[in-house]
């Protein structure tokens, strides 16, 4: 009876241990298999645009265009409504939707037969593959104005899967929290900003007319890195998006 006295069990402050210990390793095990989880979709999703691409061009071949926006509002998730070009009709594995589908027209084929785009929503917003493909992370450009926002990721075919034109603003810090890139105008002479070198170098520079033609100026050198600085085809001008910057 003795011995039995001197036995105690675990004080309430061991078992809160126990339990916050074994809530994170939870947690960590329940974001891994989250993350694996987004990167099949992904996979799943290029792999899709990958199939429509080829089954475009058997569509083109058999009808000498491409299909229409009308065509392609009206197949249907899971269907045979593609057939013989695909035996399903694939749509987003989570959101169960159709891939948004633009046409290409020109002067000399001002139906859908000069090319397409189709767009896609990758749920890892780093992918590499956005930027690979010109598209921006949603929430900073996307793939274009307006719908194409919420989407990062697509192929194309008869044209650039991205407008040229387009330059998304770009979010800036800052406790204001404003958002937007700026090009030379943007900044008072003088003030001190991170531009995109001539190695395409995010470095910081002082804002003069001569130096900046039509270029992009940040406020720190982390927003030029996002932004993706990147070297054009003619040096020493680099890239942000579709803007040129010469220096």
């Amino acid at each position: 009876m003795k011995r039995l006295k001197n036995l105690r069990g675990f004080s309430l402050g061991e078992l809160l241990i126990v339990v916050v210990l074994i809530s994170l390793l939870a947690l960590v095990v329940l974001m891994t298999y989250q993350h694996q989880v987004a990167k099949a979709n992904d996979a799943r999703r290029k792999e899709d645009l990958a199939k429509f691409k080829i089954a475009f061009e058997d569509f083109y071949n058999d009808n000498g265009c491409y299909p229409t926006e009308d065509q392609w509002a009206a197949y249907s998730c899971d269907s045979n409504d593609f057939a013989p070009y695909l035996e399903t009709y694939l749509c987003d594995p989570v959101t169960d939707e159709r891939y948004y589908y633009l046409t290409i027209v020109d002067g000399e084929n001002p139906e859908a037969c000069a090319g397409y785009r189709l767009f896609a929503k990758l749920q890892n917003n780093s992918d590499t593959d956005i930027r690979n493909v010109g598209c921006w992370p949603v929430g900073q450009g996307g793939c274009g104005e307006g719908v194409l926002l919420s989407y990062n990721y697509g192929v194309a075919l008869g044209g650039s899967l991205v407008d040229p034109n387009y330059v998304p603003a770009v979010p800036t810090g800052g406790a204001s929290g404003a958002s937007g890139a700026s090009g030379p105008t943007g900044f008072a002479p003088g003030t001190l900003v991170t531009i995109c070198d001539t190695d395409c170098k995010c470095n910081q520079t002082l804002i003069e007319s001569a130096e900046l033609k039509e270029c992009f100026a940040f406020s720190s050198p982390s927003e030029c890195l996002a932004a993706g600085c990147r070297m054009s085809e003619s040096p020493p001008s680099c890239t942000i998006g579709s803007k040129i910057c010469q220096h």
